[in-house]
């Protein structure tokens, strides 16, 4: 999503360096991540909720659409 968004490159994701724990230090953080000044609330909005690490609170595809 956040990728279609922004036409860059996913913003937790490395393949050259991808480690778990790290990727779960980062989704625990996204509290603190910053987005492009052109994405409007309802984008980061959905971005935040897709991304949620616990599964209860987290959009399933058919809540994001």
């Amino acid at each position: 999503m956040y990728m279609l968004l922004t036409g860059g490159e996913h913003p937790l994701y490395n393949s050259k360096d991808f480690e778990t724990e790290k990727y779960k230090k980062q989704l625990l953080a996204l509290s603190k991540f910053t987005f492009p000044a052109h994405l409007s609330p309802l984008a980061r909005n959905v971005f935040m909720r897709l991304t949620k690490f616990n599964i209860s609170t987290r959009y399933t595809a058919t809540q994001a659409l």
